[in-house]
């Protein structure tokens, strides 16, 4: 019986131990435990504010975009590109650009607005009006420099789709003679909002 005696004073010993080992392994489990929670927690909370700040981010993009796309719409609208056409201001412009640059023979004709083919128009109808110009050219810069005049100075947007230049014998109808004659086809393009 004195060994059994002993056995349970050693084995009493050493289950101490082990309920003492349980008692801090459980303590560390909570801390742990607890640690998870607030690092959850934190983790939550730096998302929410990541969201916060990537949708203040986007707003203010936004924001800037639309800013940008109003002042194209001013800048467009100031320009006469939207709207009806102004054909009369067209003629007059051609009249002025010939009289500056004093070009020898200028003809052209405009055709009845249609709708524009092959350009995104967003919320507006793009319409078009072809001309046929036929310029007799004392030099290749006369056609260049008054394609960049109209371009720059009338109500409407110009794409130019073809210009041939070539070699001239004829007699202009202002009674000159001039060495060179384009034909080109140009359409007015101009932008009216969809009802």
């Amino acid at each position: 019986m004195i060994s059994a005696g002993r056995n349970l004073l050693a084995l009493r010993w050493s289950l101490l131990r082990c309920a003492a080992l349980l008692l801090v392994a459980a303590g560390m489990s909570l801390v742990v435990r607890q640690m998870a929670v607030r690092a959850a927690s934190a983790e939550t909370r730096e998302n929410a504010r990541h969201d916060a700040l990537r949708a203040r981010l986007s707003g203010a993009a936004n924001a800037a975009d639309a800013q940008r796309r109003n002042a194209r719409y001013q800048d467009m609208l100031a320009h006469g590109y939207i709207g009806p056409e102004r054909r009369l201001d067209w003629v007059e412009r051609i009249a002025q650009i010939k009289e500056a640059r004093r070009l020898v023979d200028v003809q052209y004709e405009l055709a009845p607005q249609t709708a524009a083919d092959g350009l995104p128009a967003g919320g507006y109808e793009l319409k078009a009006s072809a001309m046929k110009l036929q310029m007799a050219l004392l030099h290749e810069d006369d056609l260049l420099g008054f394609l960049d005049d109209l371009a720059a100075t009338v109500p409407a947007i110009l794409r130019v789709r073809a210009c041939t230049v070539e070699r001239s014998t004829a007699t202009t109808a202002a009674g000159g003679d001039a060495p060179l004659k384009a034909d080109c086809s140009i359409d007015w393009i101009t932008l009216r909002e969809r009802p």
